[in-house]
């Protein structure tokens, strides 16, 4: 804790929460003074590991793949957003989410093997590890370009988008299958159907960026 002009700058690391400290909590209820500054920085986790992540991995985690709503693919995102309204995926929007966050946004497959066992309303475990480590290129079957196309996915397995429409309502009205790949599409275009790239929707190169930051 340090002190400058009366402002009190209370840094909370490793797993500590403002509650847990009876005192600090009552300082900060009471004085206008006590500001409560949270570190998010893995290397306060050192030690507090299971499976690699933090101790509180969990909250950890839960923010990093919410926000993977909006990757930037919509086929991606329309699939974890079914995910996280229904706990339910298909098998072949699994085998996609895994290679985006494992290939693309180079996410370790631990986390989206614990996140998907999460939400899943049917998860296993075999097999739910079992995926994410063939997605991952890694395991019995080591592959590392083992990667699918995500555009190419969309196009082959909702063609004309409409399922991307049904879970990523800001592009319902690009009424065919350019919806999985709306960046490519002329302004006029997104003009009409009111998307502005860059605001609610994301490019995939963005997506890449932000969350490489957020690992």
């Amino acid at each position: 804790m340090a002190s400058k002009a009366r402002i009190a700058i209370c840094l909370l690391r490793n797993d500590l929460r403002l509650h847990d400290n009876e005192a600090l909590s009552w300082a900060f209820k009471n004085a206008d003074f006590v500001v409560p500054l949270y570190c998010f920085d893995p290397r306060h986790y050192k030690g507090t590991w299971h499976f690699n992540l933090p101790k509180t991995g969990s909250h950890r985690l839960k923010f990093l793949l919410e926000s993977m709503v909006e990757t930037g693919v919509p086929y991606v995102d329309a699939n974890m957003r079914e995910m996280a309204a229904t706990g339910f995926m298909s098998n072949r929007g699994r085998q996609n989410v895994a290679s985006f966050l494992t290939k693309d946004l180079k996410l370790d497959w631990r986390m989206g093997a614990e996140w998907f066992e999460s939400q899943l309303i049917d998860h296993d475990v075999t097999s739910n590890y079992g995926n994410w480590l063939y997605s991952a290129g890694i395991g019995n079957d080591p592959r590392e370009d083992r990667k699918f196309n995500m555009v190419k996915q969309g196009l082959d397995y909702d063609p004309d988008g409409e399922y991307v429409r049904l879970w990523v309502p800001e592009l319902e009205k690009i009424k065919d299958g350019s919806v999985h790949h709306v960046w490519t599409l002329p302004n006029s275009v997104m003009g009409r159907a009111e998307v502005s790239l860059g605001s609610k929707s994301r490019t995939p190169t963005e997506a890449k960026q932000r969350n490489r930051f957020l690992l």
